[in-house]
């Protein structure tokens, strides 16, 4: 997946958690950051917005380019990830 950005554009990424054993539990997000990536180099890096099973944060990529936008949240004892790609044009 790939989001796409425009040069100057400041946009929320969110994401929504959800049970891996049933569509019914409910999940809680504890904790949640993100790092921006382009290349090796880490361009931002925060703690997200969260609220219950959503976690989001405003990113502002600085320049034109390639970047993947890393996160990491905790849902009980477990830590998950994912990652996504962002074109600024």
């Amino acid at each position: 997946m790939t989001r796409h950005y425009f040069m100057g554009e400041e946009k929320w990424i969110e994401f929504v958690a959800h049970s891996r054993r049933s569509p019914c539990d409910q999940v809680v997000i504890e904790g949640a950051r993100f790092r921006l990536l382009q290349g090796e180099r880490e361009v931002q890096s925060g703690d997200c917005v969260v609220d219950g099973p959503k976690v989001g944060v405003l990113l502002f990529p600085p320049a034109a380019g390639d970047y993947v936008f890393e996160l990491t949240y905790t849902v009980a004892d477990e830590t998950r990830m994912e990652a996504v790609d962002i074109h600024v044009a």
